[in-house]
């Protein structure tokens, strides 16, 4: 078994000690079916349950802040926020559900992950346009929802983001 936990728990410690990061946010994991995204939550959430095969699975993780000393002095961490983890199912069928995971009221504070499966070499880059193109879709119907300034401000967050995804497919 491969020990993510220093990695996980440097990546946690920035995003906590970032004083603008949200207080909950949202992670949206996409892939085919079978391609390791109830694994990858797994070893996230270190949670030994795997995926129930639901067409959307919810789970969380709190984002802890460094640690503190208490009156005792032992050391213990306080929960800052919370990463709410929605997983869709890998098939093509249950897209209509992203709106359940990401919408207007959330989207500035969600991110998305593509899982690819490493073990299909021949498959990597139909998935991964296949799952672009999917969130792209869903995210541009968002984005026609928000007001003028608010969609401005979506935009210029995402720009880069999107044109490395471009430059990757492409």
């Amino acid at each position: 078994r491969e020990d993510y936990t220093g990695i996980w728990a440097d990546m946690l410690k920035t995003a906590s000690a970032n004083i603008q990061a949200p207080k909950n946010g949202n992670l949206l994991v996409l892939g085919d079916k079978g391609c390791g995204k109830s694994d990858l939550l797994a070893k996230i959430t270190e949670c030994q349950q795997h995926g129930t095969g639901l067409a959307l699975e919810y789970n969380y993780v709190e984002v802890r802040g460094p640690e503190e000393s208490t009156a005792d002095s032992s050391a213990s961490a306080k929960a800052v926020s919370y990463l709410n983890i929605w997983q869709l199912g890998g098939g093509d069928n249950f897209q209509e559900l992203l709106h359940t995971a990401l919408h207007p009221g959330n989207f500035d504070q969600s991110m998305a992950l593509i899982v690819l499966d490493f073990a299909q070499p021949g498959k990597l880059m139909q998935s991964l346009k296949h799952w672009s193109g999917v969130l792209q879709k869903h995210c541009e119907s968002i984005l026609e929802t928000l007001s003028p300034d608010a969609r401005e401000a979506a935009l210029h967050r995402v720009s880069a983001l999107k044109s490395s995804v471009s430059d990757i497919i492409s």
